[in-house]
């Protein structure tokens, strides 16, 4: 190859592998405007959130189970500061009801949650189901690393 040429064909090659890798992060910050939520309370509001989405769902043909998982960053207070997507549920509008839920959280005064607060911050798991006439919701608060 031509020295001349050598230089270029390195950074054309070094720009094709840089846009082979993409990562796109997602996160939900906390609204003053919005309640805060115990886990048990952010449990029985993503139920009635999810509700109103199984029908729609239904319609366009969506799986009616799925789940999606967050790393909640907590603040030594122990609420919420931030909530990741680490696993997406694959729909956007549920994984923006389970971020704003996620990043609502607070584990101030529940002794269950000391290491998480410790620890600044915690796996949030979430799963759901439609039915026929409702919805479940589980939000297990530690469930993954």
């Amino acid at each position: 190859m031509n020295r001349r040429l050598a230089p270029m064909a390195c950074l054309a090659a070094s720009a094709i592998l840089a846009s082979c890798v993409t990562t796109k992060t997602t996160s939900y910050i906390p609204s003053p405007k919005n309640p805060t939520y115990t886990p048990a309370e952010g449990e029985r509001a993503l139920r009635g959130y999810v509700n109103l989405q199984c029908a729609p769902r239904k319609a366009a043909q969506r799986p009616d189970t799925g789940s999606g998982a967050f790393l909640v960053e907590i603040d030594t207070a122990g609420h919420a500061t931030r909530a990741e997507v680490r696993r997406s549920t694959n729909d956007e509008s549920l994984d923006g009801i389970f971020g704003t839920v996620a990043a609502q959280l607070t584990f101030a005064g529940d002794s269950t949650y000391v290491s998480a607060v410790k620890a600044r911050q915690t796996a949030a798991d979430i799963k759901f189901h439609c039915f026929a006439d409702s919805a479940s919701v589980s939000l297990k608060i530690g469930a993954h690393k």
